[in-house]
């Protein structure tokens, strides 16, 4: 049909690709889409856990106590100083202080409502303080 319009036939086959790559849009991939869906599913990596320490000072430092407690001189002077606790306390008494803080003197202190886990993360922190 093209030779007897005077058109080689490799007009014909150039004729036909740019057809077919016209189909597919600028920038996309055919690969692409075979292959994204696989990637979007691989799970991102795990975050760095944090010691029961770290946690514990993270906590300590969210939960604003340093608005009334000083550490290393560091902090509020409302409440106790806490840069010896560690050595002044036992971890039960200080996760008892957390956990409810009106049945242990000194009383001012408000109820922080942390959970258990909390309360254990702050005094893996605080037990260091010596």
């Amino acid at each position: 049909m093209f030779a007897k319009m005077g058109i080689p036939p490799v007009f014909f086959l150039l004729i036909l690709l740019f057809a077919t790559g016209c189909a597919q849009k600028p920038g996309e991939d055919q690969d692409a889409k075979t292959v994204a869906p696989a990637v979007t599913q691989i799970p991102a990596p795990p975050q760095a856990q944090l010691t029961p320490r770290e946690e514990g000072k993270r906590l300590f430092d969210e939960l604003g106590c340093v608005g009334c407690h000083a550490i290393f001189d560091r902090g509020g002077a409302l409440a106790t100083d806490l840069t010896d606790v560690g050595s002044r306390r036992s971890p039960e008494w200080i996760r008892q202080k957390i956990l409810d803080p009106a049945s242990l003197p000194p009383g001012q202190m408000p109820p922080l409502g942390v959970k258990p886990s909390e309360a254990d993360a702050l005094v893996a922190y605080l037990s260091t303080l010596k």
